[in-house]
C-alpha cells in the first residue's frame, strides 16, 4: 500500500502523505506497526474535500455577509445623515438668518435623537427671547439702553446705582394744543398723528447723536450727554421744526388742522441714575437743568426753539438767535435769560 501511495506522488512522509489519485487530493497518515518478524505500516487516507467542504459551503455565505454589512453601514450612514447632519445644517442656516437680523425665522423641532431635539428647542427659545427683547427695546428709554450697554461685562457699582453727575444738554419738545386736538378727533387719528410727530422727533434726535429719554404723553425728553453738546441739540431742534413745518403745510393743503411743536433747551450738570422702585426702574436725568428745559419748552410757541443764556453762549456765529426776556424760575434766585433760535446764518454742517 505504501509504495502505491508514494507512486501516486506522495510528499512529506515524515509528517504525512499528500498525493493525488484521479485528480483528487488525499491526505494520508502512516503509523508503524510490528508483530514479531512482521513490520507493518498502517495508513489512513482521507480526501481533502472532507476537510474543506464545510469551508467551501461557508465561502458564499461569508461573501454575502460582507456585502450585507456594507449595505447596512451605508443605510446607517444615510439614517445618521437624516437624523443628525441635516438638522444641524438647518440649524446652522437658521443661525445665519438670525445673525443677519431675521428674528422671524421658524426653527423646526426634531424629535430624535434627543440631543438634537434639545438643541433645536434651545435655539428656538433663544430666538424667541431675542425677539421679545427687540420688541421690548422700544419701550425702554435711550438713556436706560445706554446705561445697560455701558454696564455689559461688569457689575453695576453702588455709586452708579445711586447716581452720578454729568454734563448734558436737555431738550423738551411738546405738541401745542394737543389736548384740544385729541378731543376733536377720533382716537385712531390722534394716535396716528402723535406717532408720526414723535417718530420725526426721535429720528432728528438720533441723527444728531442724542438719545430719547422718555415720552410723556405728547412730549419728548431727549438728552445729549457730555460737555459741549449744545450745537447738536439746537441743530436737532431746528431740524424737528423744519420737518414739522413740512407736515403742517401738507395738512393745511388737505384742509386738516395744523399741529405745531414748541421746543426748549437747557444745558449744565444733571444727576443721572436709576429712578423708581424694585419693580419698575428707569435710568434718567433729574435736576435743575431738566426743570429749566421743561420750563423753557412751556414758554415756546408753536414752531419756536427757545434756549437759555447757558446754551446761547455755547453756540457759534452760524446760529441766528434773538433775546426774548428774562424770566423767574422757582428755586432760582436770579432770572433766566431766554433766547429764541430762528435759524442759521450759515448752512449747517452735516452731522458726523
Amino acid at each position: 500500500f505504501h509504495p502505491a501511495l508514494k507512486k501516486g506522488g506522495a510528499t512529506h512522509p515524515e509528517e504525512g502523505l499528500v498525493h493525488e489519485v484521479e485528480g483528487e487530493e488525499f491526505h494520508t497518515h502512516l503509523v508503524p506497526y510490528e508483530n514479531g518478524p512482521w513490520r507493518w505500516e498502517v495508513g489512513v487516507a482521507t480526501p481533502r474535500s472532507h476537510f474543506t467542504e464545510g469551508l467551501d459551503f461557508l465561502r458564499p455565505f461569508t461573501v454575502g455577509l460582507a456585502v450585507a454589512t456594507a449595505l447596512l453601514a451605508t443605510a446607517l450612514a444615510f439614517v445618521c445623515s437624516l437624523l443628525v447632519t441635516r438638522p444641524l445644517e438647518n440649524l446652522a442656516g437658521s443661525a445665519q438668518r438670525v445673525r443677519g437680523g431675521d428674528l422671524d425665522v421658524d426653527v423646526e423641532i426634531y424629535q430624535r435623537p434627543r440631543e438634537i431635539e434639545e438643541l433645536s428647542l434651545s435655539f428656538r427659545n433663544m430666538v424667541k427671547g431675542l425677539h421679545e427683547q427687540f420688541f421690548m427695546r422700544r419701550y425702554i428709554s435711550g438713556a436706560t439702553r445706554a446705561m445697560i450697554a455701558r454696564s455689559t461685562g461688569h457689575r453695576i457699582t453702588d455709586q452708579e446705582a445711586r447716581g452720578t453727575r454729568t454734563e448734558a444738554t436737555v431738550l423738551f419738545a411738546d405738541i401745542r394744543g394737543f389736548t384740544s386736538f385729541s378731543e376733536k378727533h377720533r382716537p385712531e387719528e390722534v394716535i396716528e398723528v402723535l406717532n408720526r410727530y414723535l417718530a420725526l422727533e426721535t429720528e432728528c434726535v438720533d441723527r444728531h447723536g442724542g438719545i430719547v429719554d422718555k415720552f410723556i404723553g405728547d412730549e419728548v425728553m431727549a438728552l445729549f450727554l457730555g460737555a459741549g453738546r449744545e450745537p447738536e441739540a439746537v441743530r436737532a431742534a431746528l431740524e424737528i421744526q423744519a420737518g414739522i413745518a413740512g407736515i403742517t403745510a401738507k395738512r393745511r393743503e388737505a384742509g386738516l388742522e395744523p399741529v405745531e411743536v414748541g421746543i426748549g433747551i437747557q444745558s449744565g450738570m444733571v444727576l443721572m441714575g436709576n429712578m423708581g422702585s424694585e419693580a419698575r426702574m428707569d435710568y434718567t436725568a433729574v435736576g435743575d437743568v431738566v426743570n429749566v428745559a421743561s420750563r423753557l419748552q412751556k414758554l415756546a410757541q408753536g414752531g419756536q426753539v427757545v434756549i437759555s443764556r447757558d446754551v446761547a453762549d455755547r453756540l457759534d456765529e452760524r446760529f441766528e438767535k434773538t433775546f426774548l426776556e428774562a424770566i423767574p424760575i422757582r428755586g432760582r434766585q436770579a432770572p433766566v435769560d431766554v433766547f429764541r433760535v430762528t435759524g442759521y446764518r450759515q448752512p449747517p454742517r452735516a452731522p458726523s
